[in-house]
């Protein structure tokens, strides 16, 4: 009888034991699973930039790799900083990320103080890069770049320039090749690229800053001429535009590129399902074949992802550090 009650107590601690190893097996299971429902994606600037038009993009082809929506949300101000400090406020389980400029992480934070730094950050992946153009209105009294820098060197800061908050790209862009050309031009900061295209093709400032997307239909009805850009590569399709080679300062060259970010913390095997999913988006007919992404933009798919590309971002923090010095901003 002892030794039956014996076997009895055992086999029900074995039952005890496989049922909440079961339990445990279910719950890891379940932790496993992500995403299990939508996915915010911070667009820390307004509707109709480059940027607002890379993310939109990439959240509808990159829905069925998710098995989830992701959901846009745009957050402007302060050159895009305050909505990438919203995303590394986030909870860091992967369901709210952010997508921004290069700027926002590597030059804002030198002339502004913001509520974050590269340590509160997982990286996920750099998607794109990008030239920035500087474009002038049809009745522009320079039809040529040459003759743009022999105007802007005759009234010295006078011309007025639109262009994204302090310390963004498109500032530290202008500032490089003004400075490397000899020329004084005035900046004027907006909260985003629509903005700066109302007021530019209003007359209420002289030079546009922007990506190519929001000003393609403006140059190709010829209602705006681009001058130069701020890459060693021209775009195609963009006739008399110099690039930095053309304009002879090379040195002058920036590429605008754009990335995915989370709060810090989101777990590793979650950060390899967001890459991975973004990496076949951009293999998909909707990435590679919208005329937002085409060669005549400039715009180029780029796939960096995990350690590489947060070594990229330091690297470029500590590169602008020196560039901002010169340029005494």
């Amino acid at each position: 009888m002892k030794l039956e009650k014996r076997w009895r107590v055992l086999g029900m601690g074995l039952v005890a034991i496989l049922v909440v190893g079961a339990f445990w097996v279910e719950k890891a299971g379940a932790q496993e699973k992500f995403p299990t429902g939508p996915v915010s994606l911070i667009v820390p600037a307004a509707p109709g930039g480059g940027t607002d038009i890379v993310a939109r993009i990439f959240a509808e082809a990159i829905e069925p790799y998710l098995g989830q929506k992701m959901v846009i949300l745009n957050k402007p101000g302060a050159g895009g900083s305050m909505g990438i400090a919203e995303t590394a406020k986030a909870r860091p389980d992967g369901y709210t990320l952010g997508i921004t400029p290069v700027s926002t992480l590597t030059m804002i934070p030198h002339v502004l103080k913001v509520p974050y730094t590269l340590d509160d950050f997982s990286y996920v992946a750099q998607i794109t890069q990008a030239p920035i153009i500087f474009c002038v209105r049809e009745d522009f009294p320079a039809k040529t770049p040459k003759e743009f820098f022999d105007y802007a060197k005759q009234n010295p800061g006078k011309l007025t320039v639109g262009m994204d908050g302090i310390g963004s790209i498109m500032h530290i862009c202008g500032e490089k090749v003004f400075h490397a050309m000899g020329v004084k031009l005035k900046s004027v900061h907006f909260g985003g690229t629509g903005e700066i295209i109302k007021a530019f093709l209003g007359g209420h400032v002289d030079v546009c800053a922007t990506s190519v997307q929001p000003i393609m239909p403006h140059l190709e009805s010829g209602k705006v001429r681009a001058v130069f850009c701020s890459t060693k590569d021209n775009v195609e399709g963009i006739k008399g535009m110099a690039t930095v080679v053309d304009l002879g300062v090379p040195q002058a060259e920036t590429i605008s590129w754009r990335g995915i970010f989370g709060p810090k913390g989101i777990p590793a095997d979650r950060i390899t399902v967001l890459e991975q999913a973004l990496m076949k988006a951009a293999q998909t007919d909707t990435v590679k074949n919208n005329a937002a992404l085409s060669p005549k933009t400039g715009e180029k798919l780029i796939h960096v992802a995990g350690k590489p590309f947060e070594q990229k971002v330091r690297a470029e923090y500590e590169s602008t550090e020196a560039i901002m010095k010169t340029l005494d901003l």
